[in-house]
């Protein structure tokens, strides 16, 4: 076994298949730069997902709330009541949550072209859920950044 500081071909197996492989291509490949032809891209598209054309309205939806329960249960059946609501992706996406290991609190993070139309399509199933009544939501009508407008409210207070 070589030391990992060795640099002799011997040691290194892989460079002398470099050298033969250069010598066995001569000049002719020396000359021609490597490219990607497009059905290479589009293998890396859909290896990486094309990423969508930016949106110049990147409204959220983000909820604070308290949880306090023992399992995640509830927060997933919520979840996949959330993601039946949002199906259609008319008016947005659902994108997750985030959750205190002891349970305590969570974030749900939601994103549209409209964070008002978002919230009213999703705001009675909110209110149905038991660990949503106080939690905070704020409308952010824009992208994340400073200056945006955002409004927030707190589930159960009309």
């Amino acid at each position: 076994m070589c030391p990992f500081w060795a640099h002799t071909t011997a040691c290194r197996p892989y460079a002398r298949k470099a050298s033969t492989q250069s010598q066995r291509t001569g000049a002719r490949a020396a000359s021609q730069p490597s490219t990607i032809n497009s059905v290479q891209m589009g293998f890396l598209d859909k290896l990486f997902g094309q990423k969508k054309p930016s949106s110049t309205d990147e409204h959220g939806v983000i909820i604070h709330f308290q949880y306090g329960k023992e399992d995640l249960d509830p927060l997933h059946h919520l979840e996949r009541q959330l993601e039946d609501i949002l199906t259609d992706k008319t008016v947005g996406d659902y994108d997750g949550h985030e959750i205190a290991t002891d349970y305590s609190d969570g974030f749900l993070y939601l994103y549209g072209d409209n964070a008002e139309q978002l919230f009213k399509k999703i705001r009675e199933t909110l209110e149905s859920t038991d660990f949503m009544m106080g939690a905070r939501v704020k409308l952010r009508f824009g992208p994340p950044q400073d200056g945006v407008k955002e409004i927030e409210l707190i589930i159960g207070e009309r």
